[in-house]
């Protein structure tokens, strides 16, 4: 039986062609697969390949056209394994088939413009072509499930034939003297190409068939994936008819959320059931599916199977399938998002109504917040504030250990509470009382800072205010006793002596010597004398009060005040055999009233004479010490305790001490000299060595006022 081998090479070429054309518009059209181009530009190139045939007819081109036929079938059959690989997703290798067409494209050549020897073409040819089959079966072959298993092994098998009918062909050219050429219709020949037929066409079938199963796979794999994720989404999810609102399937989601089982829903209308609480809203939510075919977030509130309201933000798009429109509707529910921004909306607005000024800074101090009434006080707005740090408030009046002591606290967890003086944008300082606290996150970690803080500058002022009310009020209390236990007490003890020495010399004037009516008089005099220094104490320290005596301040020449002041107490020193030193130097001025610094000067000498015993030493001493003139007056009497020292200047103290020679003493002098003092803007302070342990026993006082300019 014998065929013509260009009708049979024509009919190749045609199946190819075909082939070519079939599986280039099957891989244009599904793209979800790659390779399906390459096997039809592999079978367009064998095709071109088989037509190349009929060129051999002509003798002068014979050679070039079998060098273009089998060059062209080689490309074919590199792109058809190139394509299998991309196909079944195997790992590239086509460099194989490079090196086999390096070593076949050479030989070709020679055994045909060089040594033009047919039998070593043909042996070539099969040989090569059986190895490719081979290797392109076995790709088949390797075949997945779910990459059309049974499909592949149907071409496996169809191309391992032909790779054995190649190798076949290869011996029986190798070993059995038959006619090789081409026009001989030689059995050789046309089973041959009868073979490469039915092979081709098992082929082409094969991959029509494996192309099929990969798609089935493919919906079937995409059908379980969508049920898996269907399912798998907690949001309620429902298809229904699109015409009819026919209940077609629901979720889990559906069913958790709702309460009802796929049962008591499915072939239901949602509108009849009463899913929809406003059936209003359910016909906004279907307009907008008919005008654009979707719509998402339009939120609206449902009931479950409970009658229980459930806020959902609705979400829907219209598919077709198997000619039928559905609506596939995703519910997500934001109940609870709705009662926490419900919340949160209360929570700002009491925050940014409440009436003390509230910041929240993040874990390093940065200002991430603040409210009205913050910026109400400060002055600075919102956004000069946030990004900044708290420090922009700092008065620089407080300790820096005070605000590490603050962060130490806040950074362990722990609530501060406290009071800043801060500054105002405008530069005004204010007080703040604050209570600070840290927010933690799930893990314990302090991620933010809340401050509230109150505004307490006008009830500082306020307290101040009462605390110095209350210290005056103290003092005047303290004054009034002190001058009731003066009156009562100081000066009622003159006047009992002056009493009990004139009723002496009343009764017994007449029996009485010369002698002893001097001591009398003496001792009138001396009482006279401690009660007048009494009474002008007294009068003066109480003009002084009221503010009835005058400060006329004026340029005083020292020198000349003390010498006035001194003709008016060396009687007193002389009858105590004190000595009275004046040392002044180069003259001296001061500011001063002069009136008043007589008074202070009498009172301090006066005192330091009464604590001095008879041949005491008393020394005034005058300098001048950066723009004042400091007074110093220094006895070697008996001294002060540091007790004592602490209660000069003290209405409110009461020392209860004598002097040498029982003269009275009140302590009211001092009391008028240090007001005196502070009148001139000086000071007063007194220095005291009972014991003598510094090489020099007795007291020194010290009072400074203004040198004049």
């Amino acid at each position: 039986m014998q065929f013509d081998p260009l009708s049979l090479s024509f009919t190749l070429a045609l199946i190819y062609l075909v082939a070519a054309f079939a599986l280039m518009l099957v891989g244009s059209r599904i793209k979800v697969f790659s390779g399906i181009i390459y096997w039809g530009t592999g079978a367009l190139f064998v095709a071109i390949g088989f037509f190349g045939f009929f060129l051999r007819q002509f003798s002068e081109i014979e050679n070039m056209a079998v060098l273009l036929s089998n060059l062209f079938q080689l490309i074919g059959f590199v792109f058809l394994y190139e394509g299998t690989l991309r196909f079944f997703g195997h790992q590239r290798r086509s460099f194989l088939f490079l090196v086999l067409a390096l070593a076949f494209i050479p030989l070709m050549l020679y055994f045909t413009l060089v040594d033009n020897n047919l039998k070593m073409r043909i042996l070539i040819f099969a040989l090569s072509f059986s190895i490719y089959f081979a290797f392109l079966a076995h790709l088949f072959f390797r075949a997945k499930k779910g990459q059309g298993r049974s499909a592949a092994i149907y071409i496996g098998s169809a191309l391992s034939f032909m790779s054995v009918v190649l190798l076949l062909r290869f011996l029986v050219v190798a070993f059995v003297d038959v006619d090789l050429s081409f026009e001989a219709g030689n059995l050789g020949n046309s089973i041959f190409f009868i073979v490469g037929i039915i092979v081709t066409l098992f082929f082409a079938f094969g991959l029509a068939l494996l192309i099929s199963q990969r798609l089935n796979d493919k919906l079937s794999g995409s059908r379980n994936h969508f049920k898996l994720i269907f399912e798998t989404i907690p949001d309620p999810i429902t298809i229904t008819e699109k015409n009819t609102g026919k209940i077609v399937d629901v979720n889990s989601g559906f069913v958790k959320t709702t309460g009802y089982q796929p049962e008591e829903i499915i072939g239901g209308i949602p509108l009849e059931i009463g899913l929809w609480k406003d059936p209003g809203e359910r016909e906004l939510f279907f307009c907008e599916i008919e005008e654009k075919g979707y719509c998402y977030n339009f939120e609206t509130t449902f009931k479950n199977k409970d009658d229980e309201e459930v806020i959902a933000l609705f979400s829907g798009v219209v598919f077709n399938n198997e000619g039928r429109d559905y609506l596939l509707s995703v519910a997500h529910v934001i109940t609870e998002i709705r009662k926490v921004e419900e919340e949160a909306l209360v929570l700002k607005s009491a925050v940014e109504q409440s009436p003390a000024s509230i910041v929240i800074t993040d874990s390093n101090g940065l200002i991430k917040y603040v409210n009205p009434w913050f910026t109400k006080v400060t002055g600075y707005t919102y956004n000069e504030v946030v990004g900044e740090t708290p420090r922009v408030l700092q008065s620089g009046n407080m300790p820096k250990s005070f605000y590490a002591e603050m962060w130490t606290t806040i950074r362990e967890g722990k609530k501060w509470h406290g009071e800043f003086e801060n500054r105002k944008k405008n530069g005004e300082i204010f007080w703040e009382s604050a209570s600070i606290s840290g927010l933690k996150n799930d893990n314990g970690e302090v991620t933010h800072f809340v401050a509230v803080k109150e505004d307490i500058t006008q009830r500082k002022i306020f307290n101040e205010e009462v605390r110095i009310k209350n210290q005056q009020l103290n003092e005047l209390n303290a004054q009034k006793d002190r001058l009731f236990s003066i009156i009562s007490h100081d000066l009622r003890g003159p006047f009992n002596g002056f009493l009990g020495l004139t009723n002496l010399m009343a009764d017994d004037a007449d029996s009485m010597t010369k002698d002893e009516m001097v001591d009398i008089a003496s001792g009138i005099r001396k009482s006279a004398s401690n009660v007048f220094e009494l009474l002008n104490n007294l009068l003066d320290w109480s003009r002084n009060q009221q503010g009835l005596i005058p400060f006329r301040p004026e340029k005083v020449n020292v020198n000349d005040m003390l010498e006035d002041c001194f003709e008016g107490i060396e009687g007193v020193a002389r009858n105590k055999n004190i000595q009275l030193n004046l040392s002044t130097g180069n003259e001296l001025f001061c500011n001063g009233d002069e009136n008043m610094l007589k008074t202070i000067v009498r009172n301090l000498v006066s005192n330091a004479m009464k604590f001095t015993p008879r041949g005491g030493i008393v020394k005034v001493d005058v300098e001048e010490d950066a723009g004042f003139v400091k007074f110093s007056i220094t006895d070697n009497g008996i001294g002060m305790s540091k007790e004592m020292l602490e209660k000069l200047f003290h209405i409110d103290k009461k020392i209860n001490r004598t002097g040498t020679e029982n003269e009275p003493s009140t302590g009211l002098g001092l009391i008028i000299c240090h007001d005196f003092v502070k009148k001139h803007g000086g000071e007063i302070w007194a220095e005291s060595d009972p014991d003598g342990k510094s090489g020099g026993k007795g007291t020194t006082f010290y009072f400074t006022v203004p040198a004049a300019r």
